[in-house]
């Protein structure tokens, strides 16, 4: 049941996170008329990784080890990393993603140096005060340099340096992204004919080719298959059959959520909605905390290693499920910008805010379990994609997906196979 209890949990988290806490920061953003490149370091980024930021809030302040927490925001980090980005990739037209560096240079090399921090606040297993502290700092100075980057890339990025095309990008949860179970299918248009000459030239038998589908050619701009793929209609079948399931266990946290949330929608209360939804959340992300330690009992593990992979993935499901429609509509520079965006607002903040708090009041250093494994994970990813992207001229095909993804699936198997080790099972 506690398994059950988790996925459920999972499930609202979206439910919550999309449907309201979302709309709720969209609105003060809107309001308030907050600067674009601010708003999406902040309030956006804040939107797509609360239940991060809530999770470590939690393992910090009222469970008894920080493990669970730890391993959710640095597990997230990897998922992202690894699955979205290749999953984006594989959704994207002709499974094919041509990025855009001028647009991602700014998040790329910050992510660089939260990287290189991370390493270095974890080579010893613990975090104390001063090392909180700058990983805090270090994320306002990443706010302050999105409120100026614009006139920095004009200074000092040369104009050969991909397009001058502005692309968006919000950290998280947009007004022009619509979530996957919103979305109304398609209707084809279907030329008719004319005339009853051209009628008669129409052949109306429904026969199955006879020639395999040949490789789509180009610069992967139109759909098409790269050899192997699944057909696109088949491939949109798969995704309408998760999202619909999804979509099924989502519905069930609609009743209680609704009573009290809906009222405050309905009458534009976005302060209060963003409260309430907060408080949600906290809940939600509580309930899945415990269940996950009890859940890392059963099977005989640290609670570390299930935040690390399970955890993790219930709390990016959101981010990913938006980055896959974003990448189907053919913008993958959006989709790979927020992960490294998300990725920067995770490390730095959703783990600095608690530790400075906590090791300012009790002057004790936070012990993480997470620490090698981890860090070591995430700067692995980072270096593939950034050689990738070069020595590929900035073109993620199929086969990088694959490897992205692969690289999860030897993540995840390596690290409930080396805490069966580790603790002697």
């Amino acid at each position: 049941m506690y398994f059950v209890g988790v996925l459920w949990c999972f499930a609202g988290i979206a439910h919550v996170a999309e449907r309201y806490f979302a709309v709720a920061i969209q609105r003060m953003v809107a309001v308030w008329d907050l600067p674009p490149a601010v708003a999406g370091a902040t309030f956006m980024a804040g939107g797509s990784s609360a239940p991060e930021l809530i999770a470590e809030l939690i393992a910090t302040f009222v469970a008894d080890t920080n493990d669970v927490g730890t391993g959710t925001v640095v597990g997230s980090a990897v998922f992202n990393q690894l699955v979205i980005v290749g999953g984006a990739i594989l959704a994207s037209p002709g499974q094919r993603m041509t990025l855009d560096p001028r647009a991602l240079i700014r998040d790329v090399g910050y992510y660089a140096l939260t990287i290189v921090v991370l390493v270095l606040v974890f080579r010893d297993g613990q975090v104390d005060t001063a090392e909180a502290w700058t990983m805090l700092l270090l994320y306002i100075v990443y706010v302050f340099l999105c409120a100026v980057w614009t006139r920095i890339e004009k200074t000092i990025l040369p104009a050969s340096l991909g397009t001058e095309k502005p692309v968006i990008v919000e950290l998280g949860y947009s007004s022009s992204v619509t979530m996957p179970w919103e979305m109304k299918p398609v209707e084809e248009e279907v030329e008719l004919p004319e005339t009853k000459a051209d009628l008669e030239d129409v052949d109306l038998r429904d026969e199955p080719p006879t020639k395999s589908p040949k490789k789509a050619v180009g610069d992967g701009a139109v759909g098409g298959i790269e050899g192997g793929a699944l057909a696109p209609r088949t491939r949109s079948r798969c995704y309408a059959c998760i999202v619909r399931s999804v979509h099924f266990v989502e519905h069930t946290w609609a009743p209680p959520v609704s009573r009290t949330l809906g009222p405050l929608l309905t009458r534009d209360r976005f302060v209060l909605l963003f409260l309430a939804s907060l408080l949600w959340l906290t809940v939600i992300v509580f309930l899945m905390m415990e269940w996950l330690e009890k859940c890392s009992c059963l099977i005989g593990l640290s609670p570390a290693v299930v935040g690390l992979t399970v955890g993790a993935i219930g709390t990016s499901l959101p981010d990913a499920l938006v980055s896959f429609d974003v990448a189907r509509r053919g913008e993958g520079t959006m989709a790979v910008a927020t992960v490294f965006g998300s990725n920067i607002f995770d490390v730095l903040f959703a783990l600095g805010l608690p530790w400075a708090i906590s090791t300012a009041i009790t002057g004790k250093p936070i012990i993480v379990q997470t620490s090698v494994l981890g860090s070591g994970i995430i700067a692995g990813a980072f270096v593939f994609t950034v050689v990738s992207c070069v020595t590929q001229r900035y073109v993620q095909t199929r086969l990088s997906g694959l490897v992205y993804i692969s690289g999860y699936l030897l993540f995840f198997a390596y690290c409930f196979i080396h805490d069966y080790e580790v603790l002697g099972i």
